[in-house]
């Protein structure tokens, strides 16, 4: 979705990129959202794609995106018909050129300790003037420890070989940065051939071939051979095990930057004409409309999901919470509560807008304290804290209240455990 922004008299373009709030809860994607919003936050280069803004209204989240008009590399080497476009292998020059965006820009994402986990050609977009810029961020991961990763993601022709095992089921630890050296050197390959280095229909064999580094150049290629011995290399299944010899390992990307082959008569890395010095370590704040509910920016919003993802666990003990989100506001929710709850025979009073409940259910006593907490002006969190009590009991009573307030609810009802548990 594109929009304008005529302040000014300017009319600046933007992509905007819309999230429904239901989606974020019932497809649980508030960890893949917070994510890239949290780390497009932090970086601002050339040719990554810039975050502007991020605001909310009743029933979705807009993430405010700089607008690349010139569409993807994957439609560079495979238009569709009827486009005019020709398509396939891109021309030398062509190669290194983007190949030194998308490096310069990977470079700069693991300085600050950013790497991307899901680098194709899908995820980098060109801009009016066909200069790279890379998107998607939301399989990425801050690596601020210096230790591994135990995130399993990416799409299986460009991952590394140490993420994958022979059958598939991916690694528990690998080094992310390291994986994004690998699928550059992928997508090099991509963008000579217009073909993958590792394809198979059959995926145990597809993963066979990625673990040995197994591949092939199509007949009637053309790319030299330089730019070939650099794929090569990159494209080693070792990343760089302790002990191991340097000149043996997948090469850093300070290596790759001193390769003759990439440097190909340039002085440097071939950045967005006037944008060479266009890092700004922390973009202008984001901004977003009030809400009545309570004054809160996207990313308050965005903390708040975390209480959004479902009902919480089968078990609970003193101060362990189960939660719903409700499609009504917190001055509703708490009526309806406090009505429901004191038709179970429970005695309810209310201390700074929060309900503190007691009774006997099922034959045993339980203390118990409920809040309604504001997401926006129509969705709310509802929040069980068990004070005193039997904490199945508890979960029973949770979701008998849950039941009746079942049409107001997002997402699953909870069910209520059998007696013997």
């Amino acid at each position: 979705m594109r929009a304008t922004d005529t302040k000014d008299g300017k009319d600046t373009k933007y992509a905007i990129k819309k999230v429904l709030i239901d989606d974020l809860v019932l497809k649980k994607m508030e960890r893949h959202i917070k994510n890239e919003i949290s780390i497009m936050r932090i970086i601002a280069h050339p040719n990554i794609v810039n975050l502007q803004d991020v605001f909310y209204s009743k029933h979705n989240l807009y993430l405010v995106l700089e607008l690349a008009t010139g569409g993807d590399v994957f439609d560079l080497l495979s238009p569709e018909e009827g486009s005019g476009e020709e398509g396939g292998p891109l021309n030398e020059a062509d190669c290194r050129k983007y190949f030194q965006q998308l490096i310069c820009a990977v470079e700069y994402c693991h300085s600050k300790g950013i790497a991307h986990r899901d680098i194709k050609p899908e995820n980098l977009l060109l801009d009016a003037n066909k200069n790279l810029k890379i998107c998607d961020f939301g399989l990425s991961t801050l690596k601020s420890n210096g230790g591994p990763t135990q995130t399993q993601c990416g799409t299986p022709n460009y991952v590394a070989p140490e993420v994958l095992h022979t059958d598939g089921i991916y690694s528990n630890e690998y080094d992310p940065m390291a994986a994004d050296v690998w699928t550059c050197g992928v997508i090099l390959y991509v963008f000579a051939t217009a073909c993958l280095p590792f394809d198979h229909q059959n995926d145990s064999k597809l993963y066979e071939l990625i673990k040995k580094a197994k591949f092939m150049w199509p007949q009637g290629c053309t790319f030299s051979q330089s730019g070939r011995e650099l794929v090569s290399r990159i494209l080693n299944p070792n990343p760089g095990y302790p002990g191991a010899d340097p000149d043996k390992c997948r090469p850093s990307i300070a290596k790759i930057k001193d390769h003759p082959w990439f440097k190909g008569g340039s002085k440097g890395p071939i950045l967005i004409p006037g944008k060479e010095n266009d890092f700004s370590e922390h973009p202008a704040p984001v901004s977003s409309p009030k809400s009545t509910a309570k004054e809160m920016n996207a990313f308050e919003l965005l903390s708040r999901i975390d209480s959004m993802a479902g009902m919480g666990g089968r078990t609970m003990g003193k101060g362990d919470r189960m939660r719903f989100t409700a499609k009504k506001n917190t001055d509703t929710m708490k009526g309806l509560l406090k009505a429901a709850i004191e038709a179970k025979s429970c005695r309810c009073h209310m201390e700074e807008s929060t309900l503190h409940c007691e009774g006997v259910y099922q034959g045993s006593k339980l203390e118990f304290v409920v809040e309604a907490c504001p997401v926006i002006d129509e969705v709310s969190v509802v929040n069980f804290s068990l004070s005193k009590g039997n904490p199945e009991k508890m979960y029973n009573f949770f979701c008998e209240i849950a039941q009746t307030q079942k049409d107001n609810i997002q997402g699953a009802v909870p069910l209520a455990r059998s007696q013997s548990c």
